[in-house]
């Protein structure tokens, strides 16, 4: 185990060179670590906002550039990116991770198609709310989506990602529900999707707003 804080600009490069001291070739890339902001982009705080970023964008980016070589070298690797429901519709209340996790996706599908011939295959795995202390670290736990929506055990999402990963799948995203969600943000009038996510990301029973931050890297959601 190498322990980096990923929120670092240089912890992708530090976990690549003590790799490559030690002699370990990379044949399958994990990039789960996330992190999630709840509240009004206004009110929010920069500091944590790039913190986001650098861990949900900038770091998966380095360390896919770092090992990608490699695999292609030798013909053989794969790389699981770990997206969620929200790559696939912006939503109020959480605008940087959705961003952030539509350009997880977007990625993902693109060096898919570039790699094809090479050997190497991307997965993305996109799951919907999962049983996790994400939401609890966000103070996110009491919106109206919680209300509509079944949260999945994070051992089944582990469990679908997997043999999305071996098989090879462009995506995967475990649960009905999780798919009919993701069609309907693919089809629907974007305007009907911000309006609905704007009403599921309100806290139930209150109107109060505030912006709270995940520091947990290791979660999905």
């Amino acid at each position: 185990m190498i322990p980096k804080d990923l929120s670092r600009p240089e912890a992708a490069r530090e976990i690549f060179d003590e790799l490559q001291a030690a002699g370990i070739s990379v044949d399958v890339l994990i990039n789960n670590a996330g992190l999630g902001l709840y509240g009004d982009f206004a009110n929010s705080d920069m500091d944590r906002n790039m913190h986001l970023l650098e861990v949900n964008l900038m770091t998966l980016t380095k360390l896919t550039w770092l090992f990608l070589p490699g695999m292609i070298a030798r013909k053989s690797g794969k790389i699981l990116t770990v997206g969620s429901l929200a790559s696939f519709a912006p939503s109020p209340r959480f605008a940087l991770y959705n961003a952030s996790k539509a350009y997880v996706l977007f990625f993902s599908e693109a060096l898919r198609e570039e790699l094809k011939g090479t050997g190497v295959m991307v997965t993305c795995l996109c799951p919907g709310a999962t049983k996790t202390q994400w939401h609890v670290r966000a103070d996110s736990e009491n919106i109206r989506l919680h209300r509509f929506s079944r949260m999945i055990d994070a051992k089944i999402v582990a469990q679908h990602g997997y043999e999305a990963l071996i098989k090879g799948n462009r995506l995967g995203s475990p649960g009905c529900d999780n798919n009919i969600t993701a069609l309907f943000s693919k089809i629907a009038p974007r305007a009907a999707v911000l309006k609905l996510a704007g009403f599921l990301t309100q806290r139930s029973g209150s109107s109060s707003r505030g912006c709270c931050f995940c520091k947990d890297s290791t979660h999905v959601c």
